[in-house]
């Protein structure tokens, strides 16, 4: 089941280490040369046996390690040397490629970010190239602190927002020169380092400026609260936190909800789709959903339909592992439409192109960003991990979603006066949709 894991984007980590703004934590004592050799050797070798191309994605592998060994050889310290990993790894252009210092990620990294164990229940995304509170969830801090979606963040605990965004767009240009100017790659990762720096420790602060829809400025001071359901570690993957949203919206319309493609999620959402089987239509919300189990998109799906769908193929470097909708007891025949934006990721990707290409379903929001490759955790020697992929993805039809996402069949362009209209605008055109092709 391990080597299946479609796991949580770390694109994101490479921006991290080496950057002014992300502090990644140092080992009490410094690995030696020899040391930092034998991790160097470890990770060229595991990523050459374990990647599902043997042509390694039309990469000179043996050309990266003659290029990278000098450099690692002289690295003045661990925070170079793991920058310096994370650059080799990264010459492979793939997402889920990713070298984690001892420590970083899963031992001591709950002070921050998506294992954290404190969120301040709000969504901020990239619009417009500002950025905008995109949803804030019911009894959060966001919400009791009056903050709305539409809402201009300004400024995260003094730091300017346009400081972040212009230091992200340096780490991109810099060590990701092949993702520089794509759309999604550039709101997937904001979103993520939003996200990164607006939850952590619960109990401590975070403060904002703001400007809200109105245009008055205005600072509020947001308390972290515990994160109420987090998934049990599966192999090397730690917690992760969880949200199920399942409800009925006006018109007899289902409503499902949630972040992660793992196994504490599936009886909610199999109970939800059970009970809304009778409704209008269905609407499966995928938006920030950082995937999970690949196959379960298969699981999931099957709630879906009546009749077996395939679903596409992962190619490992021997032999290959089909996904499967097979119909289960209770599924739901009617209309599905599925929302997505750029933080629909990995397996979620997935299950919205899959069911997209089989007519199953509409998808409707934002491209997604296209990090769709399955992947391992390995431990390094000396403490640390590698995210190392293992396999492809192909749809039915054969086309690849790494490197290109799912586009939309109605694509939603969020504006800030979209706000105007709607707390949610993707949202609200899924309505808009049902409203004009689904009979009540």
């Amino acid at each position: 089941m391990n080597r299946l894991l479609n796991l949580l984007p770390i694109i994101l980590w490479l921006l991290f280490l080496g950057s002014a703004l992300f502090y990644a934590p140092r080992a009490s004592r410094e690995l030696s040369e020899q040391q930092r050799m034998e991790v160097f050797d470890f990770v060229w070798r595991t990523v050459r046996d374990s990647h599902y191309d043997p042509r390694m994605n039309g990469v000179d592998w043996r050309a990266v390690r003659k290029q990278y060994e000098p450099k690692i050889r002289t690295a003045r310290s661990d925070q170079e040397f793991y920058r310096l990993l994370n650059e080799m790894v990264g010459e492979l252009k793939q997402s889920h490629f990713a070298v984690y210092p001892p420590g970083y990620l899963i031992a001591s990294q709950r002070a921050r970010g998506l294992l954290a164990d404190g969120e301040v229940g709000m969504t901020a995304q990239l619009v417009d190239g500002q950025v905008i509170i995109t949803r804030v969830y019911d009894d959060s801090s966001a919400a009791k602190s009056g903050l709305h979606p539409g809402d201009q963040i300004l400024t995260i605990d003094d730091t300017p927002v346009q400081r972040l965004l212009d230091e992200l767009r340096h780490q991109v240009n810099r060590q990701l020169p092949h993702d520089a100017g794509k759309p999604a790659t550039e709101r997937f990762l904001t979103y993520y380092v939003l996200t990164t720096l607006l939850n952590g420790r619960a109990g401590t602060e975070v403060r904002l400026r703001c400007r809200t829809l109105a245009g008055e400025e205005r600072e509020v001071a947001l308390t972290r609260t515990p994160i109420k359901k987090a998934s049990e570690p599966i192999g090397l993957l730690p917690p992760i936190p969880l949200r199920v949203q399942t409800r009925m919206l006006d018109n007899n319309i289902g409503y499902i909800a949630f972040n992660a493609f793992l196994p504490a999620v599936m009886e909610p959402v199999r109970k939800a789709v059970r009970e809304m089987r009778n409704a209008r239509a269905l609407i499966i919300d995928l938006r920030e959903n950082m995937g999970g189990i690949g196959l379960m998109a298969g699981g999931i799906a099957g709630l879906l339909t009546d009749k077996e769908i395939p679903m596409g193929v992962m190619r490992l470097r021997e032999g290959s592992i089909p996904i499967v909708a097979y119909p289960q007891p209770g599924a739901f025949k009617g209309r599905v439409v599925i929302l997505t934006d750029e933080a629909t990721v990995s397996t979620a990707e997935i299950m919205a192109g899959a069911l997209k290409e089989a007519g199953r379903a509409v998808v409707i929001g934002r491209p997604t960003p296209g990090y769709a490759l399955p992947a391992k955790l390995v431990e390094l020697p000396y403490g640390g991990l590698l995210s190392c992929v293992i396999a492809d993805y192909r749809t039915p039809k054969g086309r690849r979603l790494e490197g290109v996402g799912v586009k939309p069949d109605i694509e939603v362009s969020l504006t800030r006066d979209a706000f105007h209209r709607s707390p949610d605008p993707i949202l609200q055109a899924a309505l808009d949709e049902i409203a004009r092709k689904t009979p009540e």
